[in-house]
């Protein structure tokens, strides 16, 4: 699914993107993760009670993404176990 900040009229670090987002595939925002690479992102995803976990990029690696959930260096950290970890906590 995509979707963008003028499909709903407000940007990050408003949480109503993920609402939005996590409404139109009928799933509840508390078992859901968002990933993102900026700090707003990462307090949008909070904002909408989403597991956040931060990816920098090489231009936001030096911001501080302490709030996420997670924190990886790449996407290729995102494996089977490090998803069967995140799920263990939404049970």
């Amino acid at each position: 699914m995509i979707r963008t900040w003028d499909m709903v009229g407000r940007k990050k670090p408003d949480p109503l993107l993920y609402l939005s987002a996590c409404e139109a595939l009928g799933v509840d925002p508390s078992v859901s993760v968002a990933f993102e690479d900026s700090p707003n992102g990462v307090l949008a995803a909070k904002r909408a009670g989403m597991t956040a976990v931060a990816v920098p990029n090489s231009v936001t690696q030096q911001f501080d993404l302490s709030l996420a959930d997670y924190q990886l260096t790449s996407l290729a950290e995102a494996n089977l176990e490090f998803f069967k970890n995140i799920a263990s906590s939404f049970v």
